[in-house]
């Protein structure tokens, strides 16, 4: 009898590979991989990274560099983990990581990201997260994302809905110009991934998602995240 092909997934713990570019090295993982990290805080500020540094410390939900063989990265459970690669109006390349739930996207998150970054030509990708059919919100989430956010939700039991949450930013992405990929699969759902709402606990696992323009050296080195270097 041939094996489940989520309990293979479960037991190798693999990592989806990102193909947003020739230019990147990008995945989803199960488990760390050496990089620049943020301490992350639901919020919608981010920073740019010089030499693979920030300061000890530092909060924020992105981070981005023009700079090559410097991986960046985030860590999700539930939360969308948006994976960038694009060209700024300047003429730079650069690569970016958000960490994306309903309080950053609430927040305006990705106009703070534009606003910085000053993207031009761009594509986006977004990683496996709580779908709509899991991911039952109440009356408040709706307020704080605003009314375009009702069209992305179905009713539930009295006052709650279900939320497309990312649907809702696959179109805010658009509408700042990104191409957008979207991963299909959900993290509540597919029992391989890691889930906040199912666990019900913070003591469950995080994927991380990462990007890199070239090869990044500390790769082919053992270890964990390179975080907090300065």
């Amino acid at each position: 009898m041939a094996q489940d092909p989520h309990q293979q997934l479960v037991e190798a713990k693999p990592e989806i590979a990102v193909t947003i570019s020739p230019r990147t090295k990008a995945g989803f993982t199960w488990h760390s991989v050496p990089s620049t990290t943020l301490k992350q805080v639901h919020g919608s500020s981010g920073m740019r990274v010089n030499k693979g540094i920030v300061q000890k410390g530092s909060e924020g939900d992105w981070l981005w560099t023009t700079e090559l063989g410097f991986t960046i990265g985030i860590q999700v459970a539930d939360c969308t983990a948006v994976l960038i690669y694009g060209k700024r109006k300047s003429g730079e390349e650069f690569v970016a990581a958000i960490h994306a739930g309903w309080r950053g996207t609430a927040k305006n998150i990705f106009e703070a990201f534009y606003t910085e970054v000053q993207p031009q030509e761009w594509t986006a990708w977004l990683s496996p997260r709580i779908c709509q059919n899991h991911f039952e919100v109440g009356p408040e989430v709706l307020e704080k994302l605003g009314e375009s956010s009702k069209t992305f939700a179905k009713p539930g039991e009295k006052d709650r809905h279900y939320l497309d949450l990312g649907a809702l930013q696959k179109v805010q992405l658009e509408a700042l110009g990104a191409k957008v990929i979207v991963h299909p699969l959900c993290t509540y759902h597919q029992p391989e991934f890691f889930s906040y709402r199912r666990s019900a606990s913070l003591e469950t696992g995080r994927h991380f998602a990462y990007i890199s323009l070239g090869a990044d050296p500390r790769h082919e080195v053992q270890g964990q995240l390179v975080n907090e270097l300065a």
